[in-house]
């Protein structure tokens, strides 16, 4: 059977102990490598390791575990596929860096493969997934390390939680089907999705920002249930130069579900300059990217909670979160659902004299209006008609929907 050799180096002006601390920490190869959906170290330590890899390979998504051995001294890092996947027979290879005292080094990645059954096609497969993951991963570990010293201004890392009633499988199961989203996720648009290994999910999707700008993005997604989903966009918007990010479930006791959505985001200083109104600063950029994304993940996260609520609810009984039979919504219960939805520490108030104010006018953004009429919804055990609840745009508009609705169910 023929094996197959290959070298791709790249010169990096950046000492070469720097950039084997990035080939080394194997978890942190998601944001850096456009390839590595996800990666996780699953035993040994700083000499030899197990690591398991999700990556794209010629636009599909596949997994494997390697064994790898390091050597900090010498700058190595050698590794072997040990669970290898059709058309892969065999592949292996090393890291090596080379420093110079000028502080720059050179970096080469070797790779030899044997490809299944030995034929052409497989080896062609193989060939061009190399050289096109291993170029993109040299040039992606080039801008990383060069860019060390901005990294703090230019890395973005957040996370959104709520708990609620429901179980880890039932609100797994709501963010795992990505088909449904158009239909349950008021911001989602489009989506398209692949699922050809259980699992392995890629996905194109279009979605609302909260200043009403549609972007397309798309994204590999592992789904390893009932507990996390990571996943890594590898068409991105605007300003990010890389976005990974993932959902955990947890099991919060007393029939509650604790939802996160984490988000580790690279911003683009060079695309600043090219939005409509671009940000005066990083941190401004930093603010307005944690805002956007954080909007739509809340906005997923209330959703989610309406869906996995309404599973474990008894649809003959309609009370309050205290188990008070309710009748009527109040101002002052309002205007707590609306301040909550845009943070208490928020300059937005609420009085009586905004009743027929526009919501919008008063500083609620769409995702905010839809993130209370959802735990309304909870709140009261109703549901509220999509066609009036979008012509509900004043805080009297809500208040005579909600007592509306609950008038009837009463």
């Amino acid at each position: 059977m023929t094996t197959i050799r290959t070298t791709h180096r790249i010169e990096v002006s950046a000492p070469a102990a720097a950039v084997y601390r990035v080939v080394a920490d194997v978890t942190s190869w998601p944001l850096y490598f456009p390839p590595t959906v996800r990666a996780e170290l699953v035993s040994g330590d700083d000499r030899t390791q197990v690591i398991r890899i999700w990556a794209l390979a010629n636009g599909e998504l596949r997994t494997w575990t390697s064994a790898r051995t390091l050597d900090e001294a010498a700058l190595t890092v050698e590794f072997e596929q040990t669970t290898p996947r059709d058309p892969v027979a065999a592949m292996g290879g090393a890291w090596r860096i080379t420093g110079r005292p000028d502080g720059t080094c050179t970096v080469e990645l070797d790779h030899h493969y044997r490809a299944v059954g030995d034929t052409p096609e497989n080896r062609d497969r193989i060939a061009s997934a190399v050289d096109a993951n291993s170029t993109s991963e040299l040039a992606a570990l080039k801008a990383a390390v060069e860019r060390t010293a901005e990294e703090p201004e230019l890395l973005v890392a957040f996370e959104d939680s709520d708990t609620f009633a429901g179980s880890v499988e039932d609100a797994y199961e709501f963010v795992r089907d990505l088909a449904k989203w158009p239909e349950r996720i008021p911001h989602v648009l489009r989506m398209e999705v692949r699922e050809e290994v259980p699992g392995l999910q890629s996905m194109e999707m279009d979605t609302r920002s909260p200043d009403g700008s549609v972007h397309t993005t798309r994204s590999g997604r592992v789904c390893l249930a009932p507990t996390l989903i990571a996943y890594k966009q590898t068409r991105l918007p605007g300003v990010l130069a890389a976005h990974t990010g993932e959902w955990a479930f947890e099991a919060a006791g007393d029939g509650l579900v604790t939802v996160t959505s984490r988000h580790r985001v690279v911003i683009d200083p060079g695309k600043l300059a090219s939005l409509p109104q671009p940000p005066g600063t990083l941190a401004d950029a930093r603010a307005a990217v944690r805002a956007a994304l954080g909007a739509n993940s809340r906005a997923t996260i209330a959703v989610a909670r309406q869906y996995t609520e309404n599973l474990h609810r008894d649809p003959t009984t309609h009370e309050s979160e205290g188990g008070t039979a309710v009748s009527e919504l109040t101002f002052d219960q309002l205007r707590g659902f609306l301040l909550r939805a845009v943070g208490e520490e928020d300059s937005t108030d609420l009085s009586a004299d905004d009743l027929d104010a526009e919501l919008s006018a008063l500083g609620f953004d769409s995702l905010a209006v839809i993130d209370v009429t959802s735990k309304l919804e909870q709140h009261f055990g109703i549901k509220l008609p999509e066609e009036s609840t979008a012509e509900a745009t004043t805080p009297r508009g809500l208040l005579d929907l909600v007592n509306g609705v609950l008038a009837t169910s009463a």
